[in-house]
Formats: structure tokens, sequence, C-alpha cells
């Protein structure tokens, strides 16, 4: 219920990763000290005066200056002007937080504050193992509702995903079905509703012989396993990524997730079906590797009409009734 105040908390690349970590007030006079020792702040990086080709900033020191006439001047009056010009861009970095806070994408800004050097990023790192703590105080609507931005395997880290999984895993049940339909994501966004992934449970719902014995399971590199029941609800089908599933971390964790989901569920459903589409034969081939050690009956099949997959299915469920 106090503020927490953060003491020498000068660099403004880790003012964002701080906040989220807590911090409310932030005292340094790293300001002046950066400036007496020729030291230029930017949002992402402090630079050396002398080695600088330009001055990246539009403060009102720098708007008016040249990098080369910053350096001639006397000692005193350079070292006011780099003072002034760091203190705004401290106060605009905290500007930037609040915005941030205010939209719901400090973890968007924490994640690019993070790739300005190693060691925040291995702070990142190090804090998201306290996910579970962190959910706990993580809104789970936005100010302003808006997408949410998925970098690399680190921003897998995120509490809209834990939050996700743990509500999978506590409050969710899947209907008993013969089939779990897993199916690889689509760039088009909700699965329901767009691409093949709506056109396929659309004729499944529209099939009397497989309308009450498949249940549709997108896989997603993001979030792991998503219900299609559920793919509408936010932030499941509000979001960027750039996360591929050849990287290795991405592979085993999303690997993980389906196995998981499986293991916990494995009394709803009879066999497994995998749907998949190029670029995930990689992901895939460890996700049976994985199901058929449980001694899961999994299948797969790779996309590539909607009625091709159907009769796959229908073929499938034969060998077993």
């Amino acid at each position: 219920g106090k503020p927490l105040h953060l003491f020498g908390a000068g660099n403004p690349m880790m003012m964002a990763l701080s906040v989220a970590m807590g911090a409310d007030l932030f005292d340094s006079a790293s300001y002046a000290i950066y400036a007496r020792d020729q030291r230029y702040m930017t949002p992402h990086g402090v630079y050396r005066l002398n080695e600088m080709k330009d001055l990246p900033c539009t403060c009102p020191v720098c708007v008016k200056l040249t990098v080369e006439e910053l350096r001639e001047m006397p000692y005193q009056e350079r070292v006011y002007k780099l003072a002034l010009h760091n203190l705004y861009v401290l106060r605009a970095e905290l500007r930037r937080i609040r915005n941030a806070i205010a939209e719901g994408s400090l973890w968007e800004l924490v994640e690019i504050r993070a790739r300005s050097h190693p060691s925040l990023l291995r702070a990142l790192r190090e804090y998201e193992k306290y996910t579970a703590y962190i959910e706990k105080f993580h809104k789970v609507t936005r100010g302003v509702i808006s997408g949410l931005f998925f970098y690399n395997a680190t921003s897998r880290g995120r509490p809209e995903v834990f939050r996700h999984l743990s509500r999978l895993r506590d409050r969710y049940k899947p209907p008993r079905r013969d089939v779990l339909l897993l199916v690889t994501e689509t760039s088009v966004k909700p699965f329901s509703r767009f691409g093949w992934i709506s056109e396929l449970a659309s004729r499944l719902n529209t099939d009397f012989e497989l309308r009450s014995r498949v249940h549709v399971v997108v896989v997603s590199k993001e979030y792991g396993i998503i219900p299609l029941e559920l793919d509408s609800l936010f932030p499941l089908s509000q979001y960027e990524s750039a996360l591929d599933c050849r990287d290795p971390t991405v592979l085993l964790t999303v690997a993980s997730d389906v196995e998981w989901y499986v293991r916990r569920f494995v009394a709803s459903y009879k066999l497994v079906i995998v749907v998949y589409e190029e670029g995930y034969e990689m992901l895939v081939r460890e996700i049976i590797r994985r199901l058929r050690r449980m001694g899961v009956r999994a299948y797969t099949k790779r996309f590539s009409t909607i009625s091709d997959v159907l009769d796959f299915v229908k073929s499938i469920i034969g060998i077993y009734t």
C-alpha cells in the first residue's frame, strides 16, 4: 500500500523494467553525473559525447545545437547543456512509461528496452521466473483494447500467457469427444471466424457423423493451447507475433503445452489428430513423439483442403468403431 522509492536508478533504459518490478518513485543525480563525465543519455543507452556523429534527440537543447557546437562549448556550459538534455530524456521516458501503463502496453516497452543491453535482457528473463506472482496484480483487460506483441520466446513469459494456461488448468473442462483435433494456428484471427479453421469447424458442425465426435483445439505458438470455443476471448485472438516454431525454445515450449493438455484431459478423448500447414513439421513431429510416448493414439495430416481433412478424420474414426 506504500509507494516504493528506487534510489540511484538514473539510466532511462532501465526505468520501464523497474516500474514493472514495482518501483513507483525514482531519485537520482545521474543526469548531472553523466553530464560531468561528458555522457549523453538516450532511451536505449548512454553515449560519450566525443564519439558521437550527431545528436539524435529533438529536445529544446539538441534542436538548437550540432554535436560539434556542443563539444566546442566551454566545459561548464557544456555540462549544463548535457545535464539539461539528460533531464529531458529522463522526463520523457517517465511520461512514456505512464502512457504505456494507461494503454496496457508496459510489457511491450519493457521488452523493447531489454534489447538495449544484454544485462537488461538477463534481468527480464530473471523477472519472468516470478510470472505466477506478477499475474496476480496484472489487469485482465487493458485500458485501451489493443493487440499484444510477441517478439520471440521471451514474450511467452507474459502474464497473459500464464493466466490463460492457469485458467485452462483450473477452470476449463473440455467436452467429451472421440477425437481431439489439433490444428496449427493461422495468420487470420479469430480462428473461429476467419480462415480455413473457421471453415473446418463450420463443416464439422454440419456433418451429422462428426459434429458430436470431434473437438477442435488450436495449437498456438503464443498461448500454447486455445480451445476453439474460447478463441474470441481477449487476448487470445488480439495479438501480433514474430514467433517461429523452428526456434528450439518456442518448439519445446509449445510441445510441452500440448503434452500437458492431453495428459490432463486424456479421459475426454480416444485419439488425437494433428492437422498442420507448411512450416510446422518440426513442431508436429515433436508433439507426436511425446503423445505416442504417453501411449496416446496420435495421427497427423498436412492441410490441403477441408474435404480432405474431413475424409481423413472419418477414416481414422472408422478404424476404432
